[in-house]
């Protein structure tokens, strides 16, 4: 069988998925078959459902406008304290 002959396959971009209950489904089917077809694939899962939970708990710590790390900086500069930033060698 010549090259031109074969059938080219499925490509995955060409296939269009709308943001409605059947993009959702394509979605989630996805990452089923990745989780299933790929040896570490439930780790990846697994991990990246740990590392969003604490992305998303950190952001909500700091607020809209990270006032955490700006006000603990903002402290550090009023009270003189800015050898605490520097870098030790």
């Amino acid at each position: 069988m010549r090259d031109s002959e074969r059938h080219p396959g499925i490509s995955i971009h060409r296939i269009a998925v709308g943001g409605d209950i059947m993009g959702a489904l394509f979605a989630i089917g996805s990452v089923l078959i990745f989780v299933v077809g790929v040896p570490l694939g439930p780790w990846f899962l697994l991990g990246s459902i740990l590392l969003g939970t604490v992305l998303a708990v950190g952001l909500y710590a700091e607020g809209p406008y990270g006032t955490l790390v700006a006000g603990n900086l903002a402290r550090l500069v009023a009270h003189g304290k800015t050898s605490a930033l520097a870098i030790s060698r």
